[in-house]
């Protein structure tokens, strides 16, 4: 009976609770799961040679028969061992297991079984196999070991005489057990619809789905292996360039707020600068004004390295847009978002529309030389919906219900991987629409980025349903697991709301849809075996005599679901009025990030972003001394800091963050480690290293008021040393801050070292930065070199992508990017071939309609493929 991948674990004989709580860890909840838990890497136990051609020190599998087995214990050693004794035609050897006790009711004399592992010599010189891998044989398969049918039995084989694969584990989970569950599976699942069409896979030389995902677990050669991960890493990388490209394409149909460029005033705001402008900073500049000018809205990335000047271009652009529209500037902390609200006063202080700042518990706005006062987060609130702030900088409050722009024109987000799709998504949409408000769609398919980001989201939480409860049900028991799976989400929905249904002007009735999300699209639920057009004709005549434009037929009662989209195009009621217009424009956007990203990632998970590059730092900067530091030089360092300090320099030391053990790897636990590790070093300075200097500390438990305080009173030198854990990363500017002291600097990656040190250099003194560590390893000091001799922070993202590899660089839990793809951004000719693969298919066909796999492949695409 073959296995559909929609099958739950808790369905399938032989997998215990604690067996399914373990592959629960480990993201595996249905066989679709387990399946595309890929090994990242598989021994080479495929050949079986007799006992006497066993050599030391190789690791090779043999086929004998058990002659005897006892079990030792050692009680004053708390140890057991199992010894025992096996032989072919050409010989014996002894094996010996250590704490394994069982084996003996396993291996029970004349058992006949693979054993795979390394030959060694104990103390008397005698031959040995320390704790090898075993399974058992019939002596039907064991006579068959050199024929032959040798590779046909192999394909039966688990965990020796074959390529053994080997799996990313979990406490109390090995390889060995996943393998013992997955081999029946791979044997066994009902094959799959390719989304793949043949045109793609012939043309790249992809295997078949279900070829690759047998082949990809219990591969005949490497070669085979390789092919089955080529075809898993391209197929991720080609939805991900499709749906980049199809998004990009989608903005180019959107209305953004066309900006008028004045000349002479963006000449006046550069000569007004505090400073010169570079000439990166220039070509940037012109680069986003070159969008804002244009009829739909931009999508911009300004990478620059750390101090290159990003805020200032950003600013200036801000000032631009500010003429005639309004600008949110969302910042990750409430430190950087204070910081940036006082950057723009130095540098915009003659500008008296409104710069506001709001972030947790408070409000200012800053009206002028002179005119800043604080006032009430409500009252600011109603001033941004006023239109009488013009820019507004805060964090995550700028996405609350209750903060609703007149008629905003630009979105800034500082450090944009810090910030998931949807909190992103939420300043673009949120703000700016108000309920009478609609998103429209023609019959061609040409609908706008914001519709299709919320279908996309609607259809992924439809198939999360399907996924957990399968088909058949009643319409109530889906309805409240869709409930629930948007606000997994944060999609906004109310539930069975009464709709007027007018004739002209008349009420002549009331509909109450199953849902209706963000205030725009209807949602019916069926379970009925299928849905024709009456169904659809009845949905669209709710349609026609409501504000709506667009609702979503979902059935969950046929043989698959079936997701019917019901468009109403025609206009009802009184046209908009040019200002709901320009409320209705997309903003322009623009992200900002000093976190240097290899050119690969950037074409692969950045692709629907045009980019701008500073690469050049303001005039008159001096290059950070750095120097890595052994423990026995300790001491030297602090007399070199304690005479800098002495000078009226300060410093900052960044504690490393703890590894936790894997049953503590929550928030609240990583937070305390965290905490202790600062309060440590505090204890450890302030008492015994520099008890005459002023040392203060910065830590994730501290309140968001404490952290400022602290912050505050280090710009202003009240202190000498803030000892901090990696919170101090992003975006702090202390120009007299002139040395970066970094513990256990092996334990950080070298892009999160590069962003420690460019906290300092920001002035024209002379500073360092000081990497301690006490790790003798050869790999930590190759990263450590990297960082004394990389030019700029791109040479150094490109260093680390290479020596640490993807899944360490960018952090697979954090951008949502599979394994297997993040491995393969490594490999430019297939992130080549993707991306011209995806090109061709929007070109050939933009809307996908002679595609349906690929659409829904896309529409199933996680939302939080992103820089963490």
């Amino acid at each position: 009976m073959l296995i559909k991948l929609e099958t739950h674990l808790t369905e399938l004989h032989g997998i215990g609770p604690q067996f399914l709580t373990k592959l629960k860890k480990l993201g595996a909840e249905t066989v679709r799961d387990l399946l595309y838990h890929f090994p990242t890497r598989y021994e080479d136990w495929s050949q079986i040679v007799d006992i006497a051609d066993l050599k030391l020190g190789e690791e090779k599998t043999i086929q004998a028969e058990v002659r005897n087995i006892e079990v030792k214990n050692f009680w004053k050693r708390r140890m057991v061992i199992v010894e025992a004794t096996i032989a072919d035609e050409s010989g014996e050897v002894q094996i010996v297991w250590f704490n394994q006790p069982y084996i003996s009711k396993i291996l029970t004399p004349g058992t006949v079984a693979n054993f795979a592992g390394k030959l060694a010599v104990n103390k008397k010189n005698r031959a040995y196999l320390s704790n090898p891998t075993y399974e058992l044989v019939s002596k039907a398969e064991s006579l068959q070991r050199q024929s032959a049918v040798q590779s046909a039995s192999a394909r039966d084989l688990k965990h020796t005489g074959r390529l053994v694969p080997i799996y990313p584990e979990t406490k109390g989970l090995t390889s060995k057990g996943i393998r013992f569950i997955l081999k029946p599976l791979v044997d066994s699942f009902d094959p799959v619809d390719d989304f793949l069409p043949l045109e793609i896979r012939e043309a790249n030389g992809l295997m078949e789905v279900n070829d690759a995902l047998r082949t990809i677990h219990f591969p005949e050669t490497l070669a085979d292996a390789e092919k089955a991960r080529y075809r898993f890493a391209f197929e991720e990388i080609f939805l991900l360039q499709l749906r980049n490209l199809r998004q990009k394409l989608a903005l180019r149909d959107e209305k953004g707020p066309k900006i008028t460029l004045d000349e002479e005033k963006m000449a006046a705001l550069v000569t007004k600068l505090p400073f010169d402008m570079t000439g990166a900073q220039k070509k940037a500049l012109n680069e986003i004004v070159a969008d804002l000018g244009k009829e739909y809205p931009m999508n911009r990335l300004l990478q620059g390295d750390v101090g290159s000047g990003k805020t200032a271009v950003a600013g200036i652009a801000a000032i631009i847009v500010a003429e005639t529209h309004q600008v949110a500037i969302m910042a990750p902390t409430e430190i950087l978002a204070n910081q940036h609200y006082k950057t723009f006063l130095k540098l915009f202080h003659e500008f008296t529309g409104g710069i506001a700042l709001l972030v947790g518990k408070e409000a200012k706005v800053f009206y002028g030389p002179g005119l800043e006062t604080k006032i009430t987060k409500i009252k600011l609130t109603n001033e941004i919906s006023a239109g009488r702030v013009k820019i507004t900088i805060g964090t995550h409050a700028l996405i609350q219900r209750s903060v609703k722009f007149h008629e905003l024109g630009l979105v800034i987000v500082d450090e944009q991987h810090r910030f998931g799709v949807n909190q992103r998504q939420a300043l673009v949409s949120g703000p700016t629409r108000t309920k009478t408000q609609t998103d429209t769609e023609d019959a061609q398919n040409t609908s706008n980025l914001l519709y299709t980001e919320t279908t996309y989201k609607i259809r992924a939480a439809v198939f999360a349903v399907k996924k957990e409860l399968g088909l058949g049900h009643k319409e109530s028991i889906y309805q409240k697991a869709l409930a629930e799976e948007f606000k997994k989400t944060g999609l906004l929905f109310s539930q069975e709301k009464a709709i007027d249904i007018k004739y002209g002007d008349k009420k002549i009735g009331i509909y109450r849809p199953d849902f209706i999300v963000e205030d725009k699209i209807l949602i019916e639920l069926k379970a009925l075996p299928f849905i024709g057009a009456i169904q659809q004709k009845q949905i669209w005549s709710y349609l026609k005599g409501s504000d709506h434009k667009l609702a979503l037929l979902i059935n969950f009662g046929g043989t698959d679901i079936e997701i019917k989209r019901v468009i109403h195009d025609g206009k009802r009621g009184p046209r908009e009025s040019a200002s709901s217009q320009r409320q209705s424009a997309i903003p322009h956007f623009l992200s900002m990030s000093a976190t240097p990203i290899p050119r690969t990632m950037m074409i692969a998970v950045f692709g629907d972003l045009d980019l701008s590059i500073i690469d050049e730092l303001p005039k008159g900067r001096k290059e950070i001394i750095t120097k890595v530091v052994a423990g026995e030089n300790r001491d030297k360092a602090y007399a070199f800091i304690r005479g800098q300090v002495r000078q009226g320099r300060q410093v900052y030391v960044i504690c490393p963050r703890i590894q936790l053990p894997e049953e503590d790897s929550n928030y609240k636990a990583m937070l305390a480690y965290d905490t202790k590790a600062v309060e440590e070093e505090y204890q450890k300075l302030s008492k015994k290293v520099f008890p005459d200097l002023r040392v203060t500390m910065l830590h994730g438990k501290l309140k968001a008021a404490e952290k400022s305080d602290v912050m505050h009173a280090f710009a202003e030198g009240e202190s000498d040393i803030l000892v901090s854990t990696s919170v101090i990363e992003v975006g702090v500017d202390v120009p007299n801050a002139t040395i970066m002291m970094i513990e256990s600097a092996e334990r950080f990656g070298l892009s999160q070292l590069y962003q420690f040190r460019g906290r300092v250099g920001r002035s024209d003194k002379q500073s360092f930065c000081f990497l301690f560590t006490e790790s003798g390893a050869k790999a930590a000091e190759t990263r450590l070199k990297a960082l004394v001799s990389a030019k700029n922070g791109f040479e150094l993202a490109e260093k680390d992508l290479e020596l640490r590899g993807p899944g360490q660089f960018m952090g697979g839990t954090q951008t949502g990017l599979p394994d297997i793809a993040m491995r393969s951004l490594q490999n430019p000719n297939l992130l080549k071939e993707a991306r011209e693969t995806a090109e061709k298919i929007m070109k050939k066909d933009p809307a996908l309609a002679f595609y349906p796999g690929l659409n829904a492949r896309i529409a199933e695409l996680k939302e939080e493929i992103h820089m963490e």
